[in-house]
């Protein structure tokens, strides 16, 4: 993981919830691994969005994610953060489809 991308950099007003916008990510994952849903909470609204996921790899993670967040409107994409699980290895990816920031734990 970039030293760059650790969540102790995130900005204060991501790390003191103080605008709307920024996002924390998960996976729920089912028995046997064999499905999956995303999720995204809204830091400072706690508004939630769940994400259909095809399965539970990496590339079923990016594409779940992308296709939700951008149904979201502009202003509220401002980051993502995530933990570094295996789910989230094409970050770099998901970094350039949405235009985000990311940090990770």
């Amino acid at each position: 993981m970039p030293e760059e991308l650790r969540i102790v950099h995130r900005p204060e007003e991501v790390a003191q919830r103080l605008i709307p916008g920024h996002w924390e990510g998960d996976l729920i994952k089912g028995a046997s691994n064999r499905s999956c849903v995303g999720t995204l909470v809204e830091r400072k609204t706690r508004f939630v969005v769940l994400c259909k996921m095809d399965g539970c790899t990496a590339q079923d993670a990016l594409e779940g994610f992308t296709r939700q967040m951008k149904k979201l409107p502009h202003f509220l994409l401002g980051s993502l953060t995530y933990d570094r699980g295996t789910e989230m290895t094409c970050y770099p990816e998901l970094m350039k489809r949405l235009n985000i920031d990311l940090w990770l734990m």
